[in-house]
């Protein structure tokens, strides 16, 4: 796999650590609602933000090591971002 020079910008490498450690935020929040707060609506919630993880987790995987420039960059953040926003 060739790495174009856009990978290996700090902002990419930022990104790509913040979204491993933020998958598995993501995920243990989740489990710790379900587990302090068994409601029936929390657990819904739950399986949102648990979606969430799935989400970020993939943009990591497959969306950041096929970027080419910064634009596509800024595109993929601003992606993965919107839907933590809404979730909060």
């Amino acid at each position: 796999m060739v790495v174009t020079p856009i990978q290996e910008h700090p902002a990419c490498l930022y990104n790509q650590i913040a979204l491993r450690f933020g998958a598995a935020a993501i995920a243990i929040s989740a489990a710790a609602e379900l587990l302090m707060y068994p409601a029936a609506r929390n657990i819904q919630v739950s399986l949102n933000v648990d979606g969430l993880a799935i989400y970020v987790t993939m943009v990591r995987r497959y969306a950041l090591p096929r970027l080419k420039n910064e634009l596509q960059l800024d595109l993929a953040v601003i992606a993965y971002l919107l839907p933590v926003f809404f979730v909060q």
